[in-house]
């Protein structure tokens, strides 16, 4: 079930801000808390793969730091 919920996040993140999948499983992974370390780690991916997918968030998103990244996804989604 839970899976299935995320990956309507991921739809619904990728619908409203025109995210990839990869990027909006980023984004969900930073708004449960984790850093860019440990979103590497658990996704098999180098530090600078997240960073650039994380660089790509912001520029969608229209922001220029984490904080206000996650303050306009949680004001559109959550």
């Amino acid at each position: 079930m839970a899976s299935a919920k995320r990956s309507g996040r991921i739809e619904e993140l990728g619908s409203l801000f025109g995210l990839t999948a990869c990027e909006a499983q980023v984004v969900l992974d930073m708004i449960e808390g984790r850093s860019p370390a440990a979103i590497a780690d658990r996704r098999g991916n180098s530090i600078h793969t997240i960073r650039a997918h994380i660089r790509q968030c912001h520029q969608k998103i229209g922001a220029k730091t984490r904080e206000e990244m996650l303050s306009r996804i949680a004001r559109i989604c959550l």
